[in-house]
Parts: C-alpha cells; sequence; structure tokens
C-alpha cells in the first residue's frame, strides 16, 4: 500500500508468510541502503535528517547492535539528545503521529513546528510468524521542513483572502 499526504510518503511491504524475511536479513538490507540509523526502537529504525545529512545521538549501530535494540523501547537519553540544545520537541513524535490512521493535521503542524530536524524517515518492522521474522516492513518519510513551509504559505493565501469578490455559485445537476 502507498499512501502520500503532502509532506508525507509511506510504502508498506507485506510479506506472505511462506516469504517473510528475518529481522537481520532485513535490518542488514535496510542498512546496506540508508546506512547507519539515527535511533532504533520500538520496533523501528529511525534516520533523523539536518542540514542535510543523518544526525547522530553517538551511538553506532552495526547490524548486530540494532538488531538488539529493534525490539526494545527506544533509549530515552538518546532521545533528548536528539532534541539538541535547543529543547525542542521530537522528530520521532512527529513521525509517529504521522503514521497514525487518525492523522490531525493542526496537531501534526504543532509538532512539527517544534520539531529538531529537517525531514524523518522511519522504517517499522512489524514482527511476522515466527517472531523473528518480518511480516510488514513499513517505510514513512516525512519532510518537516516542506510540512511547515506548505502551511505557512496555506495561512498567507487564506490570509489574503478572495481577490477577485464572491466566488461563483453553482447549483447541483439535476438528475
Amino acid at each position: 500500500m502507498n499512501r502520500q499526504l503532502g509532506s508525507i510518503r509511506a510504502r508498506n511491504l507485506t510479506f506472505a508468510q511462506d516469504q517473510q524475511p528475518s529481522k537481520a536479513d532485513m535490518i542488514k538490507e535496510v542498512m546496506g541502503k540508508y546506512g547507519v540509523p539515527t535511533i532504533v526502537g520500538d520496533q523501528h529504525l529511525y534516520y533523523i535528517y539536518r542540514k542535510g545529512s543523518i544526525m547522530s545521538v553517538g551511538g553506532k549501530y552495526k547490524e548486530a547492535t540494532a538488531l538488539e535494540a529493534i525490539d526494545k523501547p527506544l533509549d530515552p537519553r538518546a532521545a533528548v539528545k536528539l532534541n539538541g540544545d535547543t529543547v525542542r520537541g521530537s522528530c520521532v513524535a512527529v513521525v509517529k503521529r504521522a503514521q497514525t490512521k487518525a492523522k490531525e493535521p493542526i496537531a501534526m503542524l504543532i509538532e512539527a513546528k517544534g520539531a529538531n530536524c529537517d525531514g524523518v524517515l522511519s522504517v517499522q518492522l512489524v514482527p511476522g510468524t515466527p517472531a523473528d521474522r518480518v511480516g510488514i516492513a513499513q517505510f514513512t518519510l516525512l519532510d518537516v521542513k516542506q510540512l511547515v513551509s506548505a502551511a505557512a504559505i496555506d495561512s498567507a493565501a487564506l490570509g489574503a483572502g478572495p481577490n477577485e469578490g464572491p466566488m461563483p455559485r453553482s447549483s447541483a445537476p439535476k438528475l
């Protein structure tokens, strides 16, 4: 399934039960393509971008350490480091809100404005059967800067109001 909403792009890869890759193989594939993740946990590999490159919080994940961390909760110390000296909001929280089914655009925008990053790639590995396999791999890319920029443009356009009088009225077709 592919989803696209403005600055959010998502793709799900669902594997048939007899073709589910191991978590180790999937982590190897993801890290081979995208590099070392910023933070790993809660079944996610997060790649957090700021100023054109992937941020580091001091933990250099290798495939084995990423495999160990994938099913554990996110390290709160690493998450705090992501906020930086500005004590701004969490990029992980922004992408988690974007992944929920009940997206609230205003809430997403508030979190995006406070986020201390330019973008986030989240790769969620949903366990399959057995649990050491991957049933679904969900890739979500959130362009935080574009989300905030688009909202500013929309706000300016709404503030300008209609420039050519009232909108034309139309009637519903008669059936």
